[in-house]
C-alpha cells in the first residue's frame, strides 16, 4: 500500500494529532502575526498546508474567537482572515523632530484611536515619551479600554537603531542616558519593541502602501532626516549587526560640506535633507520659513528652491542608483515630507538615479512614489510590535479568556 499522508495519519497516536492541530494552528497565528490579514490562500501557501487544510483550521479558529474573517472585492470575491480583537491592544508610537502620533488598535492593526502632538526642539527626550504616554492614556480612555488590555508598544525614534528589540538603545547621543525601552516598559506596562522610524515606514507601506505584496523593496523617507528600510526575500531586514538603512549617513562629500550629527562630515543628509534644503534656500535670499513653504515655492517655480530640490533629489537618486546595483531590489519607494514636491523632486531623482544604476542591470527597478503619509510610522510601529511578539505570548494571548 502506498505511504500516503492518510495512511500514516490513520497511525498516528492521538496525542500526536492534537500536538499536530496545536503546531498547525499555532503556525497560522504566526503567519498573521507576522504578515498581518491575508486571504486563505495567501495563509496556505505560507504555512505550507493544502487549502482545505487551512480552510478547516480557519474555521475552528473562527470558533475559538482568534481570528476573524472578512469579504473582500477586488475583481473577485475573496475572505481576509485577520487576528481577533479579543486578543489584545497594541500602541504604535512615532516620535520626531516636529510632532508625536500615537495609535491604538487590535493584532490585525485596526485602529481603534490616535492622538498626535506637535513637539519643539527645546523637548527633551524624557518630556517627548512623557507627551507620549499621555497620548497614549488618552487613547485607552477614548476607546474604553483599561491599560492591562495592552500587550504590546512599538515606538519609532528617528534614530539608528539596531532593532527592532527590547534591549537596544537609539545611536544619537541626546538619548544616550534616556533607555526609552525600560522608561515606557515602567509606565505602560507591556512590552515594548524599538525600531527606526524608517523602518517603521517601511512596514507601513509594505502592509498597507505602495509595498503591498513585494516581496523585495527599498523604502526611503526624506523629511528632517534621510532614512531607508529594506524588505528582502519578504523579510524586514535590518543588516546582520542591526541598524541598516542609514541612508542619509552615506558620506557623499568626504570631508567637505557640515558636519552632521552622527558625528561625520559631507553625508548626503547635511545636503538633502529638509532642514538642510531650506538652509540652503535662505542663505541663498529665498524668503521661505518652513519647509511647506520651501517645497510649495519649489511646485511654483520659484528659480532658487526648485534648483535646490532638483539637485538635491538628484544626488539621493545618484546614491539609491548605487544601492540598487548592490541589491537590485524590485521597487524603491519615495516618501516623506518631499512627496510634497514629487511632481519636481520625482523626476530630478529618476534621472540621479538612472545616471548612477548600473546600466548592464537586465530590468531596473522603478522608482515610485510611498502612497501613505508620515502618520503611518506610528501605525508602522504599531505593526512592528505585533509582529515581535514572541510565539509563546502570542499562543497565551490565544488561550486566555475574555
Amino acid at each position: 500500500m502506498t505511504d500516503t499522508a492518510a495512511s500514516r495519519l490513520g497511525d498516528t497516536p492521538a496525542g500526536d494529532l492534537s500536538a499536530l492541530r496545536k503546531g498547525n494552528r499555532m503556525r497560522v497565528l504566526a503567519a498573521l502575526r507576522d504578515y498581518g490579514p491575508q486571504s486563505q490562500k495567501d495563509l496556505a501557501a505560507r504555512v505550507k498546508l493544502s487549502q482545505a487544510s487551512i480552510s478547516n483550521m480557519v474555521a475552528e479558529l473562527l470558533e475559538l474567537d482568534q481570528v476573524t474573517l472578512t469579504e473582500r472585492v477586488d475583481r473577485r470575491r475573496y475572505k481576509i482572515v485577520s487576528l481577533s480583537g479579543r486578543l489584545g491592544l497594541v500602541l504604535g508610537i512615532g516620535v520626531d523632530h516636529q510632532k508625536i502620533d500615537v495609535v491604538l488598535g487590535n493584532l490585525a492593526c485596526e485602529i481603534y484611536q490616535s492622538r498626535s502632538m506637535s513637539t519643539s526642539p527645546e523637548l527633551t527626550p524624557i518630556e517627548m515619551l512623557k507627551s507620549a504616554v499621555t497620548l497614549a492614556e488618552e487613547c485607552i480612555a477614548g476607546a474604553g479600554r483599561k491599560p492591562a488590555d495592552v500587550v504590546a508598544v512599538g515606538l519609532s525614534l528617528p534614530s539608528p537603531i539596531a532593532g527592532p528589540a527590547t534591549a537596544v538603545e537609539p545611536a544619537f547621543p541626546q538619548w544616550w542616558s534616556v533607555h526609552p525601552v525600560q522608561w515606557l516598559t515602567a509606565r505602560l506596562g507591556a512590552r515594548v519593541v524599538l525600531d527606526n522610524a524608517a523602518y517603521a515606514a517601511t512596514m507601513a507601506e509594505w502592509r498597507w502602501g505602495a509595498g503591498r505584496g513585494c516581496s523585495d523593496f527599498l523604502n526611503v523617507t526624506v523629511a528632517d532626516g534621510i532614512g531607508a528600510g529594506f524588505v528582502l526575500a519578504n523579510r524586514i531586514y535590518h543588516g546582520g549587526l542591526g541598524g541598516g538603512g542609514e541612508i542619509g549617513h552615506v558620506v557623499v562629500e568626504p570631508g567637505g560640506g557640515q558636519r552632521c550629527r552622527c558625528g561625520n562630515s559631507g553625508c548626503l543628509e547635511t545636503f538633502a535633507s529638509l532642514p538642510a534644503m531650506l538652509r540652503t534656500a535662505q542663505e541663498a535670499g529665498a524668503r521661505v520659513t518652513t519647509h511647506e513653504e520651501f517645497l510649495d515655492a519649489a511646485v511654483a517655480g520659484d528659480a532658487v528652491c526648485l534648483d535646490i530640490v532638483t539637485r538635491e533629489s538628484h544626488r539621493i537618486g545618484s546614491v539609491l542608483g548605487s544601492v540598487a546595483s548592490l541589491l537590485s531590489p524590485t521597487r524603491i519607494i519615495i516618501g516623506g515630507t518631499l512627496a510634497r514636491a514629487s511632481s519636481v523632486a520625482l523626476p530630478a531623482l529618476r534621472r540621479g538615479f538612472a545616471d548612477a544604476v548600473i546600466p548592464t542591470m537586465p530590468v531596473q527597478p522603478a522608482v515610485i512614489e510611498a502612497e501613505l503619509n508620515e502618520a503611518s510610522i506610528a501605525v508602522g510601529a504599531m505593526a512592528i510590535a505585533t509582529a515581535s511578539l514572541p510565539d509563546e505570548d502570542l499562543l497565551q494571548l490565544s488561550q486566555r479568556g475574555g
